[in-house]
């Protein structure tokens, strides 16, 4: 701001002094006006200055009625009344100045600070809550209407501290209304409803690329990377399926023209047939089993077997004591089946199944797994046979040191630094990650899956590694932070200083 005149050449002739400039910790004008003013005694106040006084203190007030140019409706805004700079180009706080918990302040308890002040926000708002009152959130309602008993329930606007590995704000929009507490989010242009709303880098459709409305029975989906409103299109019913493909149906019964295609009969078997004997019945067999033992008059058993619960998935992390539950099923066919084998399992046999129908006998066992676990693999193995054929299957858990990514203070990562960061128990892949927060990210896995090829951030740019890119990598020899495993070599992907990234969190591909 500038000394500027007004009245030049008349008898009212004043000039502003900028009262709020402030040189090298001092008002620049402000005690020089004061200074003209002296107690009147003598009579040496001159006109002039209180003029200059009056005048300075009008246009030092940021927040004042004026006008627009050649317009004589007025409004509330910055100005700053001087012609030659005819608004006030600083940045706007509004709420309480200082913050200390015990109202004894220092200059370190200033909100506002050098970081703030260099950033290219230009409008601050914080709270004007006492300092013994919960800080945690700031809060802007917005009322309307003449109802008063309304406003204590108007929608409001929301930042608020969230609680987590690392402290974030998030920002909400909140409608508290019990009745008609609609959030409608809209995008305008003088043309009617034809902008966009994007959430979380997803382009939303306009009305009119809805059809003007999200009408009933449609439904919103993503077709050509773009979301769209419409109608359930159903595939041409005039066929099933893709020749070559794999084709499943599943339901209890599936019926064609009102007919299970599985077949259910308590009436004993007047005949033999093939492999179906004198007094069989039948108990939703599937038709395609029916053929085939009418035509054989030999079927083999067979068998199959699974992890089931926690360990489903076949891994567990190395220096753990799973106990894996192993499920299997025995389909006992034309022949009585021998005691079978269960290997790596307790029990470690089942007895044998003795029948004059097909029998389908499910059982469980327990996993015989070397503990703690090494990072190699177990077998679990059923073998059965009925004295003619054998049929056997298998599955397996593995040992194996799990990936580790999040934030932390650390500029370099150790064994200890592991325990600040959140743990995924899983085998080697791409992996897409939530990313929430700031300073230094990790990404940390066994170095026997090799280096990775990139990473991708959110909207699919590629945050490069190695010189010049976003991460860098090392290898480093860790060990569990919890005692179950160590000195491994492991890759560590670091981002030092990363910015704020999230709330909400968003999505990083980390691609072999």
């Amino acid at each position: 701001m500038m000394t500027f005149s007004v009245n030049i050449g008349l008898p009212t002739e004043t000039i502003s002094y900028p009262l709020h400039e402030i040189i090298s910790g001092t008002f620049t004008y402000f005690d020089d006006i004061l200074l003209r003013l002296e107690d009147n005694q003598d009579k040496l106040v001159n006109p002039w200055d209180i003029r200059d006084a009056i005048f300075s203190l009008w246009s030092s007030v940021p927040f004042k009625q004026t006008t627009a140019s050649g317009s004589s409706t007025s409004y509330v805004g910055l100005d700053a009344i001087n012609p030659l700079d005819r608004d006030i180009k600083k940045k706007i706080y509004l709420g309480k100045r200082a913050y200390s918990g015990t109202y004894s302040y220092t200059e370190f308890d200033n909100i506002m600070n050098d970081t703030l002040l260099t950033s290219d926000v230009d409008i601050f708002l914080y709270n004007t809550k006492i300092d013994t009152k919960s800080q945690t959130s700031t809060r802007v309602s917005i009322i309307a209407g003449t109802n008063l008993s309304l406003h204590t329930k108007s929608p409001y606007l929301q930042s608020q501290i969230v609680s987590g590995t690392t402290q974030s704000l998030s920002l909400d929009i909140i409608n508290p209304s019990l009745v008609g507490g609609d959030i409608n989010i809209q995008s305008m242009d003088s043309g009617g409803y034809t902008g966009s709303v994007i959430v979380n880098n997803i382009i939303f459709p306009t009305p009119d690329e809805s059809g003007l409305s999200a009408s009933n029975e449609k439904i919103l989906f993503m077709e050509d990377g773009e979301l769209i409103w419409d109608f359930i299109q159903l595939p041409n019913l005039g066929f099933i399926g893709t020749t070559g493909s794999q084709l499943d149906i599943y339901g209890t019964p599936v019926n064609i023209n009102g007919y299970s295609l599985e077949f259910e009969d308590s009436r004993m078997c007047p005949v033999q047939i093939g492999d179906i004997n004198y007094g069989d019945t039948f108990n939703n067999m599937p038709l395609s089993e029916g053929l085939r033992r009418i035509i054989y008059d030999y079927l083999p058993p067979t068998c199959s077997i699974e992890i089931t619960g926690v360990y489903s998935v076949g891994y567990a992390e190395v220096g753990t004591y799973p106990t894996p539950t192993i499920q299997y099923t025995i389909n006992k066919k034309t022949l009585n089946t021998l005691t079978t084998g269960l290997s790596n399992m307790i029990p470690g046999a089942t007895a044998a199944i003795v029948s004059n129908s097909y029998e389908t006998y499910i059982g469980v066992s327990s996993g015989i797994v070397i503990s703690p676990i090494p990072p190699t693999s177990t077998e679990f193995k059923i073998t059965v046979s009925d004295g003619l054929n054998t049929a056997s299957a298998s599955t397996q858990i593995t040992g194996i040191y799990p990936y580790f990514y999040g934030f932390s203070t650390n500029l370099t990562m150790n064994s200890i630094g592991l325990a600040g960061l959140s743990k995924l128990v899983e085998s080697m892949s791409d992996k897409t990650i939530d990313v929430n927060g700031i300073g230094n990210f990790y990404f940390v896995y066994d170095s026997d899956y090799g280096t990775l090829s990139n990473i991708y951030d959110d909207m699919g740019n590629t945050m490069s590694i190695g010189t010049g890119g976003s991460f860098s990598y090392t290898t480093e020899i860790l060990s569990s932070p919890t005692g179950l495993w160590a000195a491994k070599e492991f890759y560590v992907y670091q981002w030092n200083g990363a910015p704020q990234i999230g709330p909400p969190s968003v999505n990083y591909q980390f691609k072999y």
